[in-house]
C-alpha cells in the first residue's frame, strides 16, 4: 500500500505494540542485529504513530499488527516481518525465505500469535522506555 504521510522519514519505520512483551523483545532484538543502523521505531500507542498511520488509512486503534513504512509503502503482518529481515545483513536476511509460503498461511500464524501474545508473553502497563543508547532510534 502506498502512503503519503505529512512527514516522510528516510529510514524504514517499524511501528509496534509498545506494551506487548513479545513486541518489545522483538524490537530489542532488532536493535542489536541492525548493525547498519537502518531501522527506526515508533510505538503504535504514540502520537507520532497515530498521526503517521492515519495518513495511510490504518485504524490507529488496531495494535494487533506490526507496520513497516518504507520507500513510500506500508507493509503489515508477515509482509512487514519479511521486509525487515530483507533489510538486515546475513545471516538474518535468510529469514526472508518465509516469503515463499502463501500469504494466507503466514498471516494465519501471525494472527494466531497476535491474538494470544498477551496471554503467552505478557504485557506491561506502560509502553517500553528504550535504553538511552537507542533513544535516537525512536520517533
Amino acid at each position: 500500500m502506498n502512503y503519503a504521510g505529512r512527514e516522510r522519514h528516510s529510514k524504514p519505520i517499524v511501528f509496534f505494540d509498545g506494551v506487548c512483551n513479545l513486541c518489545n523483545n522483538s524490537v530489542k532484538y532488532l536493535l542489536r542485529i541492525d548493525k547498519k543502523n537502518i531501522l527506526v521505531f515508533s510505538q503504535l500507542q504514540s502520537k507520532y504513530s497515530s498521526e503517521s498511520l492515519k495518513n495511510i488509512g490504518y485504524n490507529i486503534g488496531d495494535i494487533s499488527s506490526i507496520v513497516l513504512l518504507y520507500q513510500n509503502r506500508a507493509y503489515f503482518k508477515s509482509d512487514a516481518i519479511i521486509k525487515v529481515f530483507e533489510l538486515m545483513d546475513y545471516p538474518w536476511k535468510t529469514l526472508q525465505i518465509i516469503k515463499y509460503l502463501p500469504c494466507k498461511l503466514r498471516d494465519f500464524f501471525y494472527d494466531l500469535i497476535a491474538e494470544n501474545r498477551y496471554n503467552w508473553f505478557g504485557k506491561k502497563n506502560i509502553c517500553m522506555i528504550p535504553d538511552k543508547k537507542y533513544l535516537h532510534k525512536f520517533l
